[in-house]
């Protein structure tokens, strides 16, 4: 058998036409259909989807919208196996001292006191990851001072970030960190926000992440793990995407159950657990077997 993985469509369609017949063909891949806009462009891409996936034998998908997504393309719901997109989730623990050493210097860096609380975005300062609307919902939202949002990462809309929001005693930036800083940086924070309107937020890897450092998230709906991650109101919370006002209630309704976020970030720690390499594993095997 032969594994697809990843995004370069046109090797892919390349390895689908020579393969098939020859050895079974497997397909992995994250598309949803969340960005789906227009009647007469979606059903040209229905068309086409279904002659591109004439060519597989079995599909992974990674989870529900992956899985409408296949089903749009007419992909036979026996030829789908649930293969979940997955991290080394024991790596984002921080449970060894240097880890939690180094979180605490995060907020040593920052002039967050170890008794207030972190919300925590982490990704490229871009329009899909909407960093601006977490920003503009956050110093709008009359939040408690002793609640921070930590924005960490650099891009286009960095600049512009700063200028407006990098005076507010509540928000502080960070330049991007490396996978290997990322732990301690989660371990530093409170809650998790990913407020992404997209296109293309096929997933969002980085709510695994503070999921398996047993952290509460708050997720848009334009993220494709929110239908499979996110249990509303037990580990964290859904919103609008692109809508403020959604933004804004779901980071205000979490400040007001912070008693919960222990038992919450335990909820999101057991939940990422069915998303681990050994379960992605095992998903391939069975389809070798």
């Amino acid at each position: 058998a032969i594994l697809i993985d990843g995004w370069s469509f046109h090797s892919h369609l390349r390895l689908m036409r020579h393969y098939k017949g020859r050895v079974p063909v497997i397909f992995r891949g994250d598309s949803t259909l969340l960005d789906q806009t227009g009647f007469i462009q979606g059903l040209k891409r229905k068309l086409f989807l279904a002659w591109l996936y004439r060519y597989i034998d079995k599909a992974l998908y990674v989870g529900k919208s992956n899985y409408d997504y296949f089903r749009y393309a007419l992909v036979p719901e026996k030829k789908l196996i649930f293969g979940p997109h997955v991290i080394d989730n024991g790596r984002f623990a921080c449970s060894d001292p240097v880890c939690q050493s180094k979180a605490a210097e995060y907020r040593k860096q920052l002039n967050i006191a170890a008794d207030e609380a972190v919300f925590l975005f982490a990704g490229k300062l871009e329009p899909k990851k909407a960093p601006d609307q977490l920003l503009q919902a956050f110093t709008e939202a009359g939040m408690p001072g002793r609640i921070h949002l930590v924005i960490t990462g650099n891009g286009p809309l960095e600049n512009l970030l700063k200028d407006k929001y990098g005076k507010h005693q509540q928000v502080h930036f960070l330049d991007f960190q490396n996978q290997a800083s990322m732990p301690a940086l989660y371990q530093m924070a409170d809650v998790f926000v990913l407020p992404s309107i997209g296109p293309g937020e096929t997933w969002g890897l980085a709510v695994n992440e503070a999921m398996a450092n047993g952290k509460p998230v708050i997720v848009s709906d334009s993220c494709g793990s929110a239908r499979d991650l996110v249990e509303h109101g037990v580990n964290g919370f859904v919103f609008e995407a692109g809508q403020l006002a959604s933004l804004q209630n779901a980071l205000l309704t979490m400040v007001q159950v912070e008693p919960e976020w222990e038992k919450m970030g335990k909820a999101s720690k057991e939940k990422v657990q069915q998303y681990s390499l050994e379960n992605l594993a095992k998903a391939i095997e069975s389809l070798l077997s």
